[in-house]
């Protein structure tokens, strides 16, 4: 025998398992339903406001207090990472484990902040520029908690400041759709074992949510963080990680089974199928006249049954919250099955009356399995059950019925000829009445018709508590109730074979009535048209008369309480009115434009490209323009980038190589598709943009000379334009091909050409490419530097005669002015911060004079230097970075990377010369090398004399 076997799957459950305290005990299993953990990445700079998650997207208020210059502010990245709990959090350099963390906002102007070093300048003076107060709360997505009770809330966390919650304090708040409540103040965690970093401990949190959670679609979590500036603060902090949200089940469970077949031979097996509800953890089978007897698998199979009988099954299901049983009493049936079946049956009656219904019964043996039934002259005249009931037999006669019965083996017929006799019965009355209103209001009138069959001769009504009382009408009319209540009916009719009584008790409802209400509602109200739709009445108040007004419709009126078969046949916005009447009044309801009706025709597929011709590499967008309001869109771009697309509007769809391609679009609604196949549509061009080469007929000579420019570039095809520039010359730019150019003054000069064609432009810039020299070889002394009321020796040669002079009052040159090497003493009072001394140096074969200029700087005894970039790999002074300074009393250097991390400090100057070691910054922060990039800094110093100098600047770190 063929058995069919069905499997059927358990659910599993989530469970966590946390090594820290929890504040509350998980009762039975928990089931996690919502989980946010940050993702993971090594970085450090995403804002949490506005940073989208696989759960939506992240916001963080700031209107919920005070919130400074330089408030903390909201991330989410691995410059915290999440080690675990029990484990102290690090930098992106220990893990990539993102986290929702408090962190500080751009810091452009640091400053020394006394009594406070915390990386997040909590609890600062706002005297000193850097005020920290913050007030902001991060707010999760919208969390759907619909179906969901006893909801528990757990994280991981850290918190560190002081204990009056006052320089760094984060708390827990939580919205029900309306209001935010703060639900915890989220104690401080124990970070002691992190003391050599500026993090905190991990740390298992865990509460239930309030009551107005349960089943609430509009949950929000909110993770706050507040500090003030009394300049106090302990370097807080605070970050979250491994949000859970779940609910609890504690119930036992409902047993329940099935088997693949009730009905079967001896020594055939079945199989069990375990459909028990609330998840049993164990199941205990008993199988009376089974092999084996008992089972505790939870789909038992391969149960075998020996000895014809009926056999009950018996099913224990448990888990931890108890158990129930399930016994199905005479489940399994075996039978004898020796060979086919031999067809056999009775009928409850073989001798019956016009109308009347018989029931059939079985009595084939050798356990059929399939049954078909003939019963000419019945209603219904055929039937699979086993054992037919309700056979209607309408008109006299005599009738045969046949059985066919089937098993594996094969079938048997069985006809029994003229088994049923149907005759024209007579006899007394069956009595039998209907009224016009069962429901009406006191005074109403109603109507009686009489049912009774069997021909009466006599009636005798009954109407208790209505006028008139009694009738020995066969119809009675006008028969009013004046009084609210329920009421019993009686009718008894008689002829000359005898009487039968009918009494329906509270019959008729009679009710103090009032105007009615008038509501409907539609079976449908957006369709197609020729469709049909019926209506169903929601009025209140008992109506007893209806008239409907279907605008546009077919039939356009109807007065019955639920007319059906109502069509549309144009597309519309259409309006349905019902009018409602009661002997107390009438009332009116209007809804418009309740019907929408649509033509509901497939789509036709149409598009246009916001380029067809274009250049290898280029990318277009692609526009839908199908009529008939398609719901899905295939699109198939061959020889692009993106094969296929399923977006209304796909867009950067980008060919590479040149060539003539296909575009296909196909659009569906649910009335059908079309295809649009547009061949050779996109046409791609190498498009090649010209490559700029040019030359000049000279490229060194003296001043006052023109030379003339040549462009030698290549696919100059379609080029439409020449852009020259040059720095120096006469004219400074042009746009012809070839033009002249002219050099008024000496120097070194670019020469730059853009060419432009259809496809593009290409530039070309040759540096240096001009020297303009009047006396080739002339050279001046380097700027150089020294102390007030010192004197230097300015050095000029590569001429024959020299000219010295300069604009300082008193100023001297010895031995003289025309001397190639003379000494200067700049002694102007008061003194500048730096002089200028001119030499002209004249050439002795071209008589031509060249102008060169030589500056000074004046310093100072306070004299107060910081290099604005450094390379720690190189030789030499530029291998570190400090403060070079003379005359020095006390000097603080604090140098901060963009996060606003301290990485260096120094209360000693560099020496005069060489490199600034020991006191200078090798670009290493904890032993290991700072990020390439600009750190900022901030110089307090005060001098010997007395003089007090604070400066902020910025150092390039280059490696």
């Amino acid at each position: 025998m063929l058995k069919l076997i069905t499997k059927k799957l358990t659910g599993k459950f989530l469970y966590y398992c946390f090594p820290a305290l929890l504040f509350f005990t998980l009762q039975g299993y928990s089931q996690v339903f919502w989980t946010e953990d940050f993702g993971s990445g090594c970085n450090t700079g995403f804002p949490a406001d506005g940073l989208t998650t696989a759960n939506g997207t992240w916001t963080v208020d700031s209107t919920v207090g005070f919130n400074a210059t330089y408030a903390n502010d909201w991330f989410i990245s691995a410059h915290v990472n999440n080690n675990g709990a029990g484990n102290c959090a690090n930098d992106c350099s220990g893990g990539s484990n993102q986290t929702l963390h408090v962190g500080n906002t751009g810091i452009t102007t640091p400053v020394v902040i006394p009594g406070d070093s915390g990386s997040y300048l909590t609890g600062a003076y706002c005297g000193f520029g850097v005020c920290s107060s913050t007030s902001k709360r991060a707010v999760s997505p919208v969390i759907d908690c619909t179906g969901k009770t006893g909801i528990t809330l757990d994280f991981l966390y850290y918190e560190g400041g002081d204990v009056a919650d006052i320089n760094g304090n984060a708390t827990l708040w939580y919205f029900d759709g309306s209001t935010w409540t703060q639900i915890d103040p989220l104690p401080k965690t124990s970070n002691g074992g992190c003391a050599g970093t500026i993090y905190g401990t991990f740390t298992v949190y865990s509460l239930t949510l309030p009551a107005s959670a349960d089943n609430n679609s509009s949950v929000k979590l909110g993770f706050q963080w507040d500090n003030d500036d009394s300049g106090t603060g302990t370097d807080p902090s605070a970050a979250f990680d491994d949000i859970h949200l779940s609910t609890s089940t504690s119930a036992a469970p409902v047993a329940d089974f099935d088997v693949d077949f009730t009905s079967i031979c001896e020594g055939d097996t079945v199989y069990f199928s375990d459909l028990s509800t609330n998840t049993p953890t164990s199941w205990q089978w008993t199988f009376p006249g089974g092999t084996p007897g008992t089972s505790t698998d939870q789909n038992p199979v391969g149960i075998s049954y020996s000895l014809a009988g009926v056999y009950d099954v018996i099913l224990v299901a448990t888990n931890a919250d108890g158990s129930d049983t399930e016994t199905k009493t005479g489940f399994i049936t075996v039978n004898v099955c020796t060979g086919e079946p031999i067809a056999d049956f009775i009928a409850s009656d073989s001798i019956i009356c016009e109308g009347d219904a018989i029931d059939f019964t079985d009595l084939s043996t050798n356990a059929p399995t399939g049954w078909q039934w003939s019963f000419p002259g019945g209603t219904p005249a055929t039937s699979t059950d086993q054992n037919p009931t309700g056979i209607v037999y309408s008109a006299a006669g005599i009738y045969d019925v046949t059985l066919y019965a089937s098993n594996s083996f094969g079938t048997d017929t069985f006809l029994h000829a003229g088994y049923i006799t149907v005759n024209v019965c007579g006899g007394g009355p069956v009595a039998n009445f209907s009224a016009s209103s069962t429901n009406l209001c006191t005074g109403d009138l109603i109507d009686y018709t009489d049912l009774s069959t069997n021909s009466p001769t006599t009636w005798d009504w009954t109407f208790f508590g209505a006028t008139p009382g009694t009738s020995t009408d066969q119809n009675p009319v006008g028969i009013s109730y004046p009084a609210s209540g329920n009421y019993n009916v009686q009718l008894i009719v008689s002829n000359g074979n005898g009487s039968d009584t009918l009494l329906f008790s509270n019959y008729i409802s009679v009710t103090a009535c009032v105007p009615p209400i008038a509501g409907f509602t539609a079976s449908d109200t957006v369709l197609c048209t020729g469709d049909s739709i019926s209506f169903f009445d929601l009025s209140t108040g008992n109506p007893t008369a209806y008239q409907w007004t279907f605008f546009g419709a077919t039939p356009p009126v109807s007065s019955v309480p639920n007319p059906t078969g109502i069509f549309y046949n144009t597309p519309g916005l259409y309006t349905v009115q019902l009018i409602v009447n009661n002997s107390s009044g009438s009332d009116t309801i209007v809804f418009t434009n309740y019907i929408n009706v649509n033509a509901c025709i497939p789509p036709v597929a149409g598009f246009t490209a916001s380029q067809t011709t274009l250049c290898e590499g280029s990318c277009i967008d692609f526009t839908d323009q199908s009529f008939g309001t398609p719901t899905t869109w295939l699109w198939l771009f061959p020889g692009s980038n993106i094969v296929s697309s399923t977006d209304q509007n796909p867009v950067n769809v980008c060919y590479a190589d040149s060539g003539s391609y296909n575009v296909t679009l196909i659009v569906k609604n649910d009335y059908g598709s079309d295809t649009l196949i547009q061949t050779n549509y996109i046409t791609v061009d190498t498009c090649p943009k010209p490559i700029v080469h040019f030359m000049a007929t000279d490229t060194f000579f003296c001043s006052n000379n023109c030379i003339d420019f040549i462009d030698l570039s290549d696919n100059i095809d379609g080029t439409t334009s020449w852009h020259w520039i040059f720095p120096g010359g006469v004219p400074s730019e042009d746009s012809v091909r070839n033009p002249r150019v002219c050099y008024p003054e000496e120097g070194i000069f670019d020469a730059i050409l853009i060419e432009t064609n259809q496809y593009g432009s290409d530039t070309l810039v040759l540096s240096q490419y001009i020297n303009v020299i009047n006396v080739p070889g002339s050279f001046i002394s380097n700027d150089t530097a020294i102390y007030f009321g010192g004197s230097v020796q300015l050095h000029a040669g590569g001429g024959v005669s020299y000219q010295w002079s300069s604009q300082i009052p008193g100023s001297t040159f010895v031995p003289g002015e025309t001397d190639p090497d003379p000494i200067v003493t700049p002694n102007s009072y008061p003194p500048d911060e730096a002089y200028t001394y001119y030499c002209e140096i004249t050439d002795g074969t071209t008589g031509c004079t060249t102008k060169k200029q030589v500056t000074i700087e004046i310093l100072h005894v306070d004299h107060i230097f910081v290099p604005n970039s450094f390379k720690p790999s190189s030789s030499g002074a530029n291998s570190t970075v400090g403060v070079y300074a003379t005359n020095v009393k006390k000097l603080s250097f604090v140098i901060y990377d963009r996060w606003g991390e301290k990485v260096f400090e120094s209360s000693s100057p560099c020496p005069d010369t060489g490199p600034c070691d020991p006191t200078g910054w090798d670009g290493k922060y904890k032993g290991k090398d700072c990020e390439m990039g600009t750190y900022v800094y901030t110089l307090f110093l005060i001098s010997e004399g007395g003089n007090i100098y604070h400066k902020n600047g910025n150092i390039t770190l280059i490696r």
